[in-house]
């Protein structure tokens, strides 16, 4: 995984990025090395923030909750059935 994508998913689960040490960790773990890592990040999380994700996690969470209310609602009405009677 590459150093953004893996900033990426790590800003979006949280909506921020984790502390300092944890980042240290996550490059280590996969070999990024310091000079790629620090560019990343001074290029796309100036100042620790991403606007652009922050917009759209924020549209994903209002999506997913107006999903899960319409979900909750139980869907369409189901049809009537003529009943017959038995002879």
């Amino acid at each position: 995984m590459g150093a953004l994508i893996l900033l990426e998913s790590l800003y979006w689960r949280n909506g921020a990025l984790p502390s300092q040490d944890d980042l240290e960790a996550h490059r280590v773990a996969r070999s990024i090395t310091p000079d790629v890592w620090a560019k990343v990040l001074r290029l796309y999380f100036p100042d620790g923030r991403a606007v652009h994700l922050d917009d759209e996690r924020e549209k994903a969470i209002t999506k997913s909750k107006a999903s899960s209310t319409n979900g909750g609602k139980g869907g369409r009405p189901r049809k009537a059935t003529e009943k017959t009677e038995d002879f």
